[in-house]
C-alpha cells in the first residue's frame, strides 16, 4: 500500500467532510441571533412594501407615472445586511469579549429593539399617509412638534456650550 494511498483513503475523506462543513460551526455559533435576524426582516420588509406603497400615492396624487426604481430595493438589503452584521458583531462583543457580564449578553437584543422601532415608526408615518386615520394623522403632528422643541433646545444648549 503506498502512501497516496494511504493518503487517499485515510486522510482525504476528514479532510472533506471538514472542508465541507465549516459551515455548520459558523451558523451554529449564530444560531441564538436567529430570532432577532428573523424579526428584523420582518419590520424590515414590512416598512419596504409599505414605503413603496406610500411612495406610489404621494407620486400618482402628484399626476405623475410612478415606477419602482432597484435603489429602495438595494437600499433595503444594505440595511439589512448592516443591521444583521451588527447585531452578529454585537452578539461577539457581548458573550465573548465582555463574557456576558453586566447583562452584556443583551446588546443584541437591544439593537434589534432600536432597529424595530425605527421601521415600526417608519410604518406609522407611512401608514398616516395611507389611511388618513386621525390617530396616524395626530401621531405625526405630535412627533413634529415634538422633535422641532428638542431640536430648539439643543441648538440653545449648544449655543450655551460655545459661548462658554
Amino acid at each position: 500500500m503506498s502512501l497516496a494511498s494511504i493518503l487517499k483513503d485515510t486522510i482525504l475523506p476528514y479532510v472533506k467532510t471538514i472542508g465541507n462543513n465549516w459551515w455548520l460551526g459558523f451558523v451554529g455559533y449564530f444560531a441564538p441571533i436567529g430570532p432577532l435576524v428573523l424579526v428584523m426582516v420582518c419590520f424590515i420588509m414590512t416598512d419596504f412594501v409599505i414605503g413603496c406603497l406610500a411612495s406610489y400615492k404621494r407620486v400618482t396624487a402628484a399626476g405623475k407615472r410612478w415606477c419602482f426604481y432597484s435603489d429602495a430595493a438595494w437600499r433595503t438589503i444594505y440595511k439589512f445586511g448592516f443591521c444583521t452584521m451588527a447585531v452578529a458583531g454585537l452578539y461577539v462583543i457581548g458573550n465573548d469579549v465582555l463574557g456576558g457580564d453586566f447583562g452584556a449578553d443583551r446588546l443584541p437584543n437591544i439593537l434589534c429593539a432600536m432597529v424595530c422601532f425605527t421601521e415600526l415608526w417608519s410604518f406609522c408615518e407611512n401608514a398616516a399617509y395611507l389611511s388618513g386615520s386621525k390617530l396616524f394623522l395626530w401621531l405625526r403632528q405630535f412627533t413634529i412638534n415634538k422633535a422641532k422643541r428638542w431640536d430648539e433646545d439643543v441648538a440653545k444648549d449648544m449655543e450655551d456650550l460655545i459661548k462658554k
